[in-house]
């Protein structure tokens, strides 16, 4: 049991010691490959500034040759451009030139064959010549002419006192009342006081006194009713001169 016991730990020390061994040589070995190689915190920082120069530099050196290349693009485009305006100024005197044989075509055919005129100077001139040279004189509106009034014995027709003392009969018996004048030819057989009345003394004359009662004629004064200026009225023809 004892034995036991002194192998486990004479074998434990064993391990201690090449575990310390190992440790130590490791650590020793890394010094040693540090200092030839000059493996240390400046150097590896310089060697990093280094890298960046240099990514730098190519940065800079690809953005030149860029550079390079889009300066050469605007020629390129500079000399289309010029290729362009060559072809648009060909384009142009294509049109001139189709513009001119245009009019000289219309200008051919307007000519006329006798005189050597054109149809265009002909026409032109005698435009002006007509608008103006002569005013357009307006043409008056002729005034109407009033109608002729209406003479005596027609309607509204007026008449003197000497026309209507033609007119002295039964058969033909006008007469004057108020300012007017009335035709009672076909009357004198309706007269509800006989025919008698009209005669020489009425017919041609101014019966108005008879009518209002303040005359008589025939010997008979009467003052005649509403209902007889009715009928009266109906027999009205015109106005006195």
């Amino acid at each position: 049991m004892k034995l036991k016991t002194l192998v486990t730990d004479i074998t434990l020390k064993k391990l201690v010691a090449f575990c310390l061994v190992g440790y130590f040589i490791g650590v020793t070995t890394i010094f040693v490959g540090g200092f030839i190689f000059n493996i240390s915190p400046s150097s590896n920082s310089e060697t990093l500034d280094d890298s960046s120069d240099q990514i730098s530099q190519i940065d800079n050196s690809n953005s030149t040759a860029n550079g390079t290349d889009l300066n050469d693009n605007p020629n390129q485009s500079t000399s289309n451009s010029n290729q362009d305006t060559s072809t648009s100024s060909d384009g142009t005197s294509n049109q001139n030139t189709s513009t001119s044989n245009s009019s000289q075509a219309s200008t051919g055919s307007s000519t006329q064959p006798s005189g050597g005129s054109t149809s265009t100077g002909s026409s032109s001139n005698s435009g002006s010549t007509g608008s103006g040279s002569t005013p357009t004189t307006p043409t008056p509106t002729p005034t109407p002419t009033p109608p002729p009034a209406p003479s005596c014995g027609s309607a509204g027709g007026a008449c003197t006192s000497s026309e209507v003392a033609t007119h002295n009969s039964q058969s033909n018996c006008w007469g004057i009342y108020n300012g007017g004048y009335y035709i009672l030819t076909s009357y004198v057989s309706k007269h509800p006081g006989g025919k008698s009345v009209f005669n020489s003394t009425s017919c041609g004359k101014d019966f108005t006194g008879y009518m209002n009662g303040s005359s008589s004629v025939s010997g008979q004064k009467k003052k005649h009713s509403s209902s007889a200026y009715s009928v009266l009225a109906s027999y009205y023809v015109g106005p006195m001169k």
